[in-house]
């Protein structure tokens, strides 16, 4: 338990790592790079259990290989049977820390404007005439990248000059809606629902729903495998769950590699999610049906096949537009504040949703419908429909970022 604590006190670089995705790619390529967030997931659920399973024990898994091992080794790696792949794992860890020190280039504009003694140029043909130095060059470019950013956040202050936004708000004026003015009812009634459109809350609430959904299904779907038939449940063993697991992971990294960013720039962020919501609130009901199929294995493991297929690849593209979401929600220098109060929020509904296989376990027991195996999957269907209305009240300007002066909620 301390170790998860300390594990979840450390856990601040996603947070960071979407920031700094939006902010080093072009605004085009947003779908595509945050995909891969999802497509490192699914590596994860292939290699990290491959890296569990292998390394652990290896005194009683290799004997021959650790015959001419010095005994100490030996000894500790008996009495600390999980100690190689957790050393295998923080050397992973090592070498993302050498490689974020040493190599990852700063991305924060006030910093990048600090390192270049406060000279921003006021044209790229300037950013060129100052050094043609190749030292200088990738500073050069780096300011380029700034003032074309600048450029987009500069608003019309109605005496033929610009000003550019520089503080960022606090994150209380970020998740809230802006109070609707008492001229009228119905003008009140309008301007909540203005100001709630792509509001940056609605884009936390959809990033925490779908990770509470997610939890939750890792949680019920393992139990309802191995539920006895009698029950409703497949009668599956672990070696059949980690079979299914490893062939659905795999699809996975194949439709992230290829569909997952082409879906979400042909339909649009808002859109995306709405279909994903309804595939989601749909296929969920069929599990619990698949009990009927067990007396034809073929015909079961092909169902379930599609099934986990179809649904982890509108659970990862949920993912993958929220993410997106989060960034176009608001202006580039609130996108780290945005984003570390969607993982605390995701981290909340996480925490909340293993206790629903606990409510599994209840109803599989009472097995009276709706108190049985369909119970559950009842209430996730609730969840993604709630994120189908919650993806409904955002407005087409989510699928851009957010820049000055757009049609987006003023107070974000």
């Amino acid at each position: 338990m301390t170790t998860r604590l300390f594990f979840g006190l450390v856990n601040g670089n996603l947070g960071a790592y979407k920031v700094y995705i939006s902010e080093i790619t072009h605004k085009k390529h947003h779908p595509q790079v945050f995909s891969y967030i999802s497509l490192s997931v699914s590596l994860g659920t292939v290699f990290g259990p491959a890296i569990g399973g292998f390394l652990s024990n290896p005194i009683d898994l290799y004997p021959t290989l650790f015959s001419h091992a010095p005994q100490q080794v030996v000894q500790l790696l008996q009495y600390f049977p999980f100690l190689l792949p957790n050393l295998v794992i923080s050397g992973i860890q090592l070498c993302s820390f050498v490689l974020a020190y040493f190599y990852l280039e700063e991305s924060n504009q006030s910093v990048l404007k600090t390192k270049s003694d406060g000279y921003i140029p006021l044209s790229t043909s300037e950013v060129a005439s100052t050094n043609d130095t190749p030292s200088s060059n990738k500073v050069s470019k780096r300011i380029v990248l700034i003032e074309d950013e600048e450029q987009e956040n500069r608003v019309d202050s109605g005496d033929g000059s610009s000003t550019l936004l520089k503080e960022s708000q606090p994150i209380k004026q970020l998740i809230t809606p802006a109070k609707a003015t008492p001229a009228s009812k119905t003008q009140s009634k309008e301007s909540f629902i203005l100001s709630l459109k792509d509001n940056p809350l609605v884009a936390c609430l959809l990033y925490a729903i779908i990770g509470f959904t997610n939890i939750a299904f890792a949680e019920c779907m393992p139990l309802l495998m191995v539920l006895n038939s009698s029950s409703g449940g497949l009668d599956f063993n672990q070696k059949q769950i980690g079979i299914l697991s490893s062939i659905t992971g795999f699809m996975m990294i194949l439709f992230q590699l290829f569909f997952c960013a082409r879906i979400m720039r042909y339909y649009g962020l808002r859109n995306t999610m709405k279909y994903c919501s309804i595939v989601l609130t749909f296929i969920g009901q069929l599990y619990p049906f698949v009990n009927r199929l067990i007396s034809h294995p073929v015909i079961l493991w092909s169902a379930l096949i599609v099934l986990n297929v179809v649904r982890f690849a509108a659970i990862q593209t949920s993912f993958s537009t929220s993410n997106v979401m989060l960034n176009n929600s608001v202006l580039p220098q609130n996108r780290g504040k945005l984003n570390g109060a969607a993982q605390s929020m995701v981290a909340l509904a996480r925490s909340i949703a293993p206790l629903l296989g606990i409510v599994f376990a209840l109803t599989a027991t009472i097995n009276s419908f709706p108190f049985n195996i369909h119970f559950i999957f009842f209430v996730l269907t609730g969840t993604h429909l709630f994120c189908y209305l919650l993806a409904r009240s955002l407005t087409k300007e989510i699928n851009e970022p957010r820049v000055i002066g757009s049609k987006q909620s003023t107070n974000v």
